[in-house]
C-alpha cells in the first residue's frame, strides 16, 4: 500500500494545494449534485459499466450516491492523515457493497475529474489553473489510495481462499516476474 506521505511527494502536494482545497471544498459542495449527475450520466455511456450495474443490481441512484461520498471524502477542507484512514475505511464500505471494480473506479474518478474541471472552467474563476492542478492532485490521490486498497483487498480474498501465506505468495510473484522478464530480455 503506497502511504499517504508517499502520494503526497510524488504528486508534489504543496501549501498551495492546501490552500486551494478550502477554496475547491466549497465549490464542489455548491455544485456536487450537478456534478454527481453528469459523472453518472456519462458512465450509463459505457456499456461496460451498465452491464456490471445490471449484474449486480446497482440501481443508478446508489451509483450517484457512490460518486457523491467520492466528492465529499476526495474534497475535504482540510487534509491530512486523518484523510487517509477516512478514505481507506470509505473504499471499504463501497467494496463491501459493491464489489471489486477497479476498472469502473479508474473510469468514474477520470469522469469526475473532466466534469469537476468542466464545473470549475465555466464558473469563470480567477485561479482557474492553479485550482484544476490541485483537483488533479486530489484525484490522482484518491485513486491511488483506491486502487492500493483494492489491490490490498484482492490479494487478502485470494490468500484467505488458497490459504496460502503471502510471503509465499510474494516469493511466487516475484520468481514469475524474474521468468518473464529474462524470457523477453
Amino acid at each position: 500500500m503506497i502511504k499517504l506521505q508517499d502520494a503526497l511527494k510524488y504528486l508534489e502536494l504543496n501549501e498551495k494545494d492546501k490552500e486551494n482545497m478550502k477554496k475547491i471544498a466549497p465549490i464542489i459542495q455548491e455544485h456536487k449534485d450537478e456534478i454527481v449527475d453528469e459523472t453518472v450520466n456519462m458512465l450509463f455511456k459505457e456499456p461496460e459499466a451498465v452491464k456490471i450495474a445490471q449484474e449486480n443490481n446497482i440501481p443508478i441512484s446508489a451509483v450517484k450516491d457512490i460518486v457523491r461520498g467520492d466528492l465529499e471524502v476526495m474534497f475535504p477542507s482540510e487534509f491530512g492523515e486523518g484523510h487517509e484512514r477516512k478514505i481507506r475505511q470509505y473504499v471499504k464500505a463501497i467494496t463491501l457493497k459493491v464489489g471489486l471494480m477497479p476498472e469502473i473506479s479508474v473510469l468514474v474518478m477520470s469522469l469526475l475529474l473532466i466534469k469537476t474541471v468542466d464545473k470549475l472552467s465555466s464558473l469563470k474563476l480567477d485561479n482557474f489553473a492553479d485550482l484544476s492542478e490541485t483537483i488533479i492532485k486530489l484525484i490522482s490521490y484518491f485513486l491511488v489510495v483506491r486502487i492500493s486498497l483494492y489491490n490490498e483487498q484482492l490479494i487478502g480474498y485470494f490468500l484467505k481462499f488458497t490459504g496460502i501465506s503471502e510471503k509465499l505468495f510474494m516469493r511466487q510473484i516475484k520468481l514469475q516476474i524474474k521468468k518473464e522478464f529474462d524470457k523477453n530480455s
